[in-house]
């Protein structure tokens, strides 16, 4: 029983990762899309959305790096394994 809920829970954590960076991606292009714009149109509320948008891929970012740290396995020099690395890159996103 144990094998298979490291298995599931394996699944869960590269199905997680790979949203996470979906998400980087189209906030990026979204980023990108509304700063060409803004700059045809002229809007500088469109300009501070396109940010907004720049600003969530960072985070994304950010939260999908933590996520590949904090669930390597225990090794000789982290006994208690990595999970520290979600408190620190959430205290960075904060």
């Amino acid at each position: 029983m144990e094998v298979q809920q490291n298995v599931i829970s394996e699944k869960c954590i590269k199905c997680s990762g790979n949203i996470i960076w979906q998400n980087v991606w189209i906030n990026l292009a979204l980023g990108i899309f509304k700063g060409g714009i803004s700059i045809i149109g002229g809007s500088e509320a469109l300009i501070a959305d396109a940010l907004h948008s720049i600003a969530n891929a960072i985070m994304a970012g950010i939260i999908g790096v933590s996520l590949k740290i904090s669930s390597k396995p225990a090794d000789r020099n982290h006994p208690y394994g990595h999970g520290k690395a979600e408190f620190l890159c959430t205290v960075l996103v904060a």
